[in-house]
């Protein structure tokens, strides 16, 4: 299986796993919940800093001997303000196994300060068969007209979505936006979870110009198949935007 590991930042912050909590370390947890060996999932830290570190590190290990190394420095912007983190590093774990994680703050000239350990478990990557497959189509939330969720489900029974919405901060006139879900997992039969991005490219007025597009990725989603004609979504956004709302087939 491949094994690739980037990095990104996000501010959201939530506790995850058991989180043996001492002073600093508000929370970890992993987006999705549940993440599955060989697919992107993000790896996230909360907590608030003494003083002013130069970086956080948080290392962790299996029985495998797989190893997570999450790095954030204060000139990356992992932290929001002063004395808070909350910084997240996407990661991509072929060997699944419960992982023990130490997080240390660390300062210009000394050695790290620990501040606490957790543990993030990791699931086998499986042959999930979805329980609906023919999920295609339009869905939408009859009670906020103007968005939805555009669904495709080919044989193979994964899922591509579109999410067209409005971005916030933006005016109406400009507002419009598309985030994609391009791959990711059933981790149970009922329940497909990916990473989220979206696209910025030359406007349609001018000539195509390939080398302009930047494909981003901006969170997570997660859809739950709650029968044939109905679905929940639920997403969680890079500027700290969380949506989560059952929706409906539109009906043509």
């Amino acid at each position: 299986m491949k094994l690739k590991t980037f990095f990104t930042w996000v501010v959201f912050a939530f506790a995850f796993g058991a989180v043996h909590a001492l002073a600093g370390l508000e929370g970890i947890r992993t987006i999705p919940e549940r993440p599955v060996a060989g697919s992107d999932f993000v790896i996230e830290i909360s907590g608030s800093t003494p003083g002013s570190p130069s970086k956080v590190d948080a290392i962790g290990t299996s029985a495998a001997g797989q190893q997570i190394t999450v790095q954030i420095r204060v000139s990356d912007g992992g932290f929001s303000v002063p004395g808070a983190l909350r910084a997240t590093q996407t990661v991509n774990l072929a060997t699944p196994g419960t992982y023990q994680l130490t997080v240390q703050w660390n300062y210009a000239g000394t050695s790290g300060i620990e501040i606490g350990v957790a543990t993030i478990t990791v699931l086998p990557a499986s042959s999930t068969t979805p329980q609906f497959r023919g999920l295609s189509g339009l869905w939408w939330a009859p009670d906020e007209p103007g968005w939805a969720l555009a669904v495709t489900q080919p044989e193979s029974g994964r899922l591509f979505a579109m999410w067209f919405t409005y971005a916030p901060g933006i005016s109406p006139q400009t507002a419009a936006t598309w985030y994609m879900l391009p791959a990711g997992n059933w981790v149970s039969p009922t329940e497909f979870s990916g990473q989220l991005f979206t696209a910025v490219g030359p406007p349609a007025n001018l000539p195509f110009d390939p080398l302009a597009v930047a494909v981003n990725r901006v969170g997570t989603a997660t859809i739950r198949a709650l029968s044939a004609d109905r679905l929940e979504f639920e997403a969680e956004a890079v500027n700290g935007v969380t949506k989560r709302k059952t929706l409906q087939r539109f009906l043509f």
